[in-house]
């Protein structure tokens, strides 16, 4: 099953970036995207579900990858979100024009597909996963 988690900035990145997104992140609210692959009690389920962030490493949902990749780039939100979701920052609770949109890439050891992250104005993570998109406050 493919994992698709997209971490967009709403500030300046800066080499700082990574004292905001490294560490240990929690589930804590969900929400459908146009079209999903999970029921909402299924969605439910991620509720409580941690994920982990460090330099070079991350463990998502099951998923570990030991040769993390960040790659930072800017997108106007709406655009960024509508081509890859078909979905509106405002149908989010963005309110920012444009983000900074952080891939994480495995590396040449693939174990785990490509992640994205996006972290809000109000510093929660916001990932996409099976057509859900999950907000996770950090915890550590």
């Amino acid at each position: 099953m493919k994992i698709l988690i997209f971490l967009i900035v709403f500030f300046s990145l800066t080499s700082s970036y990574s004292q905001n997104i490294f560490g240990a992140w929690e589930v804590y609210r969900f929400k459908p995207g146009e079209i999903s692959a999970i029921t909402d009690k299924e969605a439910k389920a991620y509720v409580g579900r941690k994920i982990f962030l460090e330099s070079n490493y991350v463990k998502a949902f099951g998923d570990t990858c030991k040769h993390a990749l960040y790659n930072a780039r800017k997108a106007k939100a709406n655009e960024f979100l509508y081509y890859n979701y078909r979905t509106s920052a405002r149908t989010l609770g963005i309110t920012s024009e444009n983000v900074d949109v952080i891939e994480v890439h495995c590396g040449k050891v693939r174990k785990i597909p490509e992640h994205a992250f996006l972290l809000t104005e109000e510093k929660d993570l916001i990932i996409s996963k099976d057509g859900y998109f999950f907000w996770l406050k950090k915890i550590h």
